[in-house]
């Protein structure tokens, strides 16, 4: 008489794991559904800018206009201090409340460079602040946003030859 080449232990462990992973996977699944439910209300809006600027800290600024690679026209804020070591994209995060390239964390990180000697670019992802869009993607489409950033500082000639670094906050 010949024996199964598996044993019934063998299969008792194979259906364990079968409806252990499913179970993970389903929990997941509506988990992630229902965070984007919640965060729904949020997403499907364009996030309003605070009102502090750079000058409101002491750096002076000017405001920069640039194009995603999917024609979004964006806002940014170019702060440069006399002699600057290299220049950052500082990316803002997400917040209920909007904010923007305006929020705290993006201009203290700023004004902390300003004050050692480096620029910054602060860019409005799209759908914040003075950027257009009506919606927030939580970095599906703000990559684009980042890298016309970049191309903007690479185009400059002051920062031909400059570190570029980046810097960002929950989703940026």
């Amino acid at each position: 008489m010949s024996h199964p080449p598996y044993s019934r232990k063998w299969f008792r462990s194979l259906k364990y794991i079968c409806v252990t992973l499913c179970t993970t996977v389903v929990v997941l699944l509506i988990g992630v559904g229902l965070g984007y439910y919640a965060l729904q209300d949020q997403l499907g809006r364009h996030m309003p800018a605070s009102p502090e600027t750079p000058e409101s800290r002491g750096m002076p600024y000017s405001t920069i206009d640039l194009t995603a690679s999917d024609g979004v026209r964006l806002k940014a804020w170019h702060i440069r201090p006399d002699q600057s070591k290299a220049v950052a994209v500082i990316v803002h995060g997400f917040t209920d409340d909007g904010g923007g390239k305006s929020e705290d964390f993006a201009l203290s990180t700023a004004e902390a460079l300003y004050r050692a000697g480096y620029a910054s670019i602060l860019p409005d992802l799209r759908s914040f602040g003075e950027s257009e869009g009506e919606h927030v993607s939580i970095t599906v489409e703000e990559w684009k946003d980042v890298l016309a950033a970049y191309m903007y500082v690479r185009a400059l000639p002051e920062y031909k030859n400059k570190k570029i670094g980046f810097i960002g906050d929950s989703m940026g």
